[in-house]
This record gives structure tokens, sequence and C-alpha cells, in this order.
């Protein structure tokens, strides 16, 4: 299956090189959020806001599916 990933902030350099022009990862069937922070590298202790299609989601074992958005944040952002 494919998930749209979206790394934002500090978390942009976790992405290079590992998501598709299109903004896809592919990852089995039954993956969770620990399992995309998994193949980014990202630490899992690392403080952050998950959003899955929009909505915050912070239970990592959450299951995603097959064309869900996946955006990851830091809780601080300056502008």
């Amino acid at each position: 299956m494919n998930i749209k990933v979206k790394l934002l902030t500090t978390f942009k350099k976790y992405g290079e090189g590992k998501i598709s022009e299109n903004g896809t990862i592919p990852l089995p069937k039954g993956s969770t959020l620990r399992d995309v922070l998994k193949y980014f590298d990202i630490p899992l202790d690392m403080p952050k806001v998950l959003l899955v299609n929009k909505d915050d989601q912070q239970n990592l074992d959450h299951e995603v599916n097959d064309g869900d958005e996946v955006v990851v944040f830091s809780f601080i952002c300056g502008g």
C-alpha cells in the first residue's frame, strides 16, 4: 500500500531521499504510525504532532490505510 507523507519543520530532514515524487511511501498492509516513524528513522520519543487525514492522532499503534495522508511536525514552529 502507499500512503502520502508530509514531514514539516524539523522533520523535513528525515524524508530526504525516502519520499517519492508524488509524496508517497510504500508500506506493508497493517502498518501503524510507529512503522511510518521507523521508516524515516524518526526517534519515537521526539516530541511531535501526528495528523492522519487532518485528524490529530497520537496513538502510535493507529493503523494507516492505503491512500491515507500522514503529516508530522513539531509542537513549536516559528514564523
